[in-house]
């Protein structure tokens, strides 16, 4: 369980690095993700990671960080479905809506605690 908290904090540091580099790229993949099955399976994927980080705490060298990181994956995934497909399109837009420099920073920010989780774990 270890492993599979570790792999996602490095694909986020992989799409943390990604989006600081290639803003574009963040746009891209916001365009693709719009689609109501897509923002239901987002849903249900940050379910499923919350549920795994809370189960894999225990063996991290962190837990704490790791526990919070599961809890605010899980609540992700309770708001897509409870906000409802528009109000989640309306906040992805204003996300595609932002400058580079903003998607940057938000970026670094992500790769930021990307590399935090990888140390928790």
């Amino acid at each position: 369980m270890q492993i599979l908290v570790w792999l996602v904090a490095f694909m986020m540091a992989v799409m943390g690095l990604m989006i600081s580099i290639r803003p574009k790229f963040i746009r891209g993949m916001i365009g693709f993700c719009k689609q109501d099955k897509r923002l239901m399976l987002g849903g249900i994927l940050s379910l499923v990671i919350g549920i795994i980080f809370l189960a894999a705490a225990r063996q991290c060298r962190i837990p704490l960080v790791v526990v919070i990181f599961g809890l605010l994956s899980l609540l992700k995934g309770v708001f897509r479905f409870v906000l409802g497909l528009d109000k989640v399109k309306k906040i992805i837009s204003w996300y595609e809506r932002q400058s580079d420099l903003v998607l940057r920073c938000m970026g670094l920010l992500v790769l930021v605690l990307a590399a935090g989780l990888i140390y928790a774990a």
